[in-house]
């Protein structure tokens, strides 16, 4: 283990170092604070934040696998955030929850801007940032981090379209689903 030593690694620390100071600082800012949230709700966002923390440190102390790997996982973590903030953009109307809280729902369906193409941008941007970790890096410990928090985003957009499908937007929402993908847009 060692701090980066090449100007490629530098860049890559440089790129998760923005991405997880944009996701604790600037999202975590921008959603609504839910008066209540439940215990087991405050431990998922918690550990989301140590995961995120742990895999930044994995990546400052561990040798990326090559130039084009890394510059991979620098694009990766560049459109994380470059997602977040055109979803941030296009719901600026419109205060959402933070992951795992229910309710209240948006007084609109947003429908333009990443939205048009997938239903779920901001989790998009957070599995893109887990997954630039293990590709840059070869890591089990890395791998196994980006399996939690793919995990953690996925059960929340999940969550997220059951409560949207039990709502009053219900009919709204299912019309919407069936031409969006969840993460990735139709294609076709």
């Amino acid at each position: 283990m060692a701090i980066p030593h090449t100007l490629i690694h530098w860049l890559l620390a440089a790129s998760a170092a923005a991405a997880t100071i944009f996701f604790a600082l600037v999202l975590t800012s921008y959603f609504e604070r839910a008066r209540h949230r439940p215990g087991w709700v405050r431990v998922i966002h918690g550990l989301g934040m140590v995961l995120s923390l742990t895999q930044l440190v994995l990546i400052l102390a561990l040798p990326p696998r090559g130039d084009v790997w890394a510059s991979a996982s620098i694009v990766m973590n560049t459109g994380a955030v470059t997602v977040c903030l055109s979803a941030i953009e296009s719901a600026r109307r419109t205060r959402l929850q933070r992951a795992f809280i229910d309710q209240p729902l948006p007084d609109r369906l947003i429908t333009d801007g990443p939205y048009r193409w997938i239903r779920h941008p901001f989790y998009l941007g957070y599995i893109l940032g887990a997954l630039a970790g293990p590709v840059a890096i070869d890591s089990l410990a890395l791998a196994v981090i980006a399996a939690l928090m793919i995990a953690i985003t996925v059960a929340a957009a999940i969550r997220e379209e059951r409560v949207w499908l039990n709502s009053v937007h219900g009919d709204a929402y299912r019309a919407y689903r069936s031409r969006t993908g969840m993460f990735i847009p139709f294609i076709g």
